[in-house]
């Protein structure tokens, strides 16, 4: 899914305004460009455009990243490569 906005966090569990919607069932990496947290995600409800997910784990992207979070730190790097203004 493509994240819009992240409404709403906390430790254990995020609020975010999706682009598109997403099945219940999915589970996914959540970045946060800024700060470089990297939160495994999986959905427990959805309405109107919005997601409520719980957050399994979360990962410093600043950091080595386990296995399931390689692909959005390299995301995240290739981001700050290419505006390091934002950074």
């Amino acid at each position: 899914p493509l994240l819009r906005q992240i409404l709403d966090i906390s430790p254990r569990g995020m609020r975010l305004r999706l682009e598109t919607p997403m099945p219940m069932a999915d589970s996914f990496i959540v970045v946060e460009w800024a700060s470089g947290d990297a939160h495994d995600a999986q959905a427990v409800w959805t309405r109107e455009g919005e997601v409520g997910v719980q957050v399994l784990r979360t990962c410093d992207l600043r950091d080595r990243a386990p296995l399931p979070f390689a692909e959005a730190k390299a995301a995240w790097l290739a981001e700050r490569a290419a505006n390091p203004e934002a950074a």
